[in-house]
């Protein structure tokens, strides 16, 4: 069995070691953050070390998954973890639905019966939450956050490190730029260029 690191040691990586814990595919799962000051115990887990020293000390090929709900830095450290020849993992609540024919990129976690459907692609280092849906035929680029509760129709484009807030809705068809911010509850109608916010019913910036 192997020893699974998830960096990060909050809400969100509590919510991935839960679920790991829930796949038994991993005989340690640890955390490290950069709060850690001595090892300490969160549930049935231990914060081991700060993240640097984890980067600094791990051996090559060590499994991790980046559990720091910041888009920008989640995909940081993904691509500077790799780049120290470890390698990330994905992993998936059993509640989960997630098609045959779906795709899902290294170091994404996909949580409580989220849906991903037919031909979805989900890039790397994604996060689709608790209750989301991913209709059919769509992506979500690298660093991307859908919340709980998002709901995608067919054939949407999520561009890389937007961030989908609580029970938003798209329709189909529709693209939404990278580094997006979708306002909780907002219903997306139209196209949202990069870098917009967008908020309420309909979605405007």
């Amino acid at each position: 069995m192997e020893k699974l690191t998830i960096i990060g040691a909050g809400g969100h990586a509590q919510q991935i070691a839960s679920a790991a814990e829930l796949i038994a595919c991993w005989g340690v799962i640890e955390f490290v953050d950069d709060a850690f000051t001595k090892e300490r115990k969160i549930h049935n887990w231990s914060v081991v070390s700060t993240i640097s020293d984890y980067i600094d000390s791990a051996e090559d090929g060590s499994k991790f998954i980046v559990g720091i709900g910041d888009n920008t830095t989640r995909v940081e450290l993904q691509l500077k973890l790799t780049g120290r020849n470890l390698t990330p993992v994905t992993v998936i609540h059993p509640s989960a639905v997630v098609n045959p024919y779906s795709t899902i990129g290294q170091g994404s976690f996909i949580s409580t019966q989220a849906v991903i459907s037919m031909n979805a692609a989900i890039g790397d280092v994604c996060i689709v939450n608790s209750g989301a849906v991913v209709g059919h035929d769509s992506t979500l680029m690298d660093g991307v956050h859908i919340s709980t509760n998002v709901a995608l129709g067919g054939g949407v484009t999520v561009g890389q490190n937007s961030l989908l807030g609580l029970s938003v809705a798209v329709g189909p068809g529709l693209s939404i730029g990278a580094n997006v911010i979708a306002g909780i509850g907002a219903a997306v109608v139209r196209d949202v260029p990069d870098g917009a916010t967008v908020k309420g019913v309909p979605a405007r910036e």
